[in-house]
């Protein structure tokens, strides 16, 4: 009895963990980032040791890199990381529209660039004094379109070669941008001081 009450205290605070941990994720969740929970015995890829799911990501994209081999350019199958992570870009938005009238120069249809140089004759027809004569213009309706810009294509980079972990056990990275990072080997130096008490003879080994 006094088992299954522990393992029912134990239960209990691991919902409470997993809902504060559920919490924390929530903006990562909104935006449906890929998300990985695990329960039970931890897979033995992820120790330590190993980049966290650098070996499912690996395994994910060779396996479509090989397939896509195969595959005609119009069948090409997307990764996992792919699908989860690319948005495509943000159409324009047209927000408001109008026509307007606006000043043109007769002759070439430009735009005048200043419509307070225009001397109106009527509404569709004006002129712009000049050094030396006067240069005709005239009005023309335009629409004029207030619009929000689509969003620009952005590329997605594999996840695995973008990546940096911190070591859990210590300082340091574990996983830098698709490569695992191995602490580096502690070096064998040798360091000589002099002797001045030493015997006169020495070994021949350490003569040598």
């Amino acid at each position: 009895m006094h088992e299954v009450e522990s393992r029912a205290g134990d239960i209990h605070i691991l919902i409470e963990m997993l809902g504060a941990g559920l919490e924390i994720l929530m903006p990562d969740i909104d935006v449906v980032s890929p998300v990985v929970v695990t329960a039970g015995q931890q897979d033995t890829r992820m120790r330590l040791k190993n980049p966290l799911l650098g070996h499912d990501l690996a395994a994910n994209a060779g396996a479509v890199e090989m397939l896509n081999r195969e595959l005609a350019a119009d069948e090409q199958l997307l990764s996992a990381d792919h699908v989860a992570r690319h948005r495509a870009p943000e159409p324009r938005e047209n927000l408001e529209e109008a026509v307007v009238g606006l000043w043109t120069f007769t002759e070439t249809g430009d735009l005048v660039s200043n419509p307070d140089d225009v001397r109106e004759l009527s509404y569709e027809r004006g002129v712009i004094q000049g050094a030396q004569r006067n240069i005709p213009v005239m009005r023309r309706p335009f629409r004029q379109i207030t619009y929000r810009e689509a969003g620009a294509r952005e590329h997605v980079e594999p996840l695995g070669a973008v990546l940096r972990l911190p070591r859990f056990d210590g300082p340091g990275l574990l996983f830098n941008r698709g490569q695992a990072v191995e602490p580096a080997p502690r070096r064998e130096l040798v360091e000589l001081i002099p002797v001045h008490d030493a015997p006169a003879k020495l070994a021949a080994s350490d003569a040598a």
